[in-house]
């Protein structure tokens, strides 16, 4: 736990595969480890999946650019534009 603590402030893109952002410990975490806003993209199996996903972390005082994958996985790998927020 203390390890993921001190590499928090370096992250810069989250990328969420099927979560949906409930849970607030988790959250909490994130909220006080990051130092500027990310790039989160959401991955929940349709884009209204996603968006509720994003939601919650947003609420959660979670600064950052969201965006939302209109598919699950399987889309997320096959589609070149998702691929470039992966790989920067």
């Amino acid at each position: 736990m203390e390890r993921l603590k001190q590499m928090i402030p370096n992250v810069e893109r989250i990328l969420v595969i099927g979560w949906r952002g409930a849970e607030k410990h988790f959250l909490s975490l994130l909220k006080d480890g990051l130092t500027k806003p990310v790039r989160i993209l959401s991955v929940c199996g349709n884009s209204n999946d996603a968006a509720d996903t994003n939601r919650r972390i947003r609420e959660a005082g979670i600064q950052g650019t969201f965006f939302e994958a209109t598919g699950g996985f399987s889309d997320l790998v096959a589609n070149d534009e998702n691929l470039q927020f992966i790989v920067g």
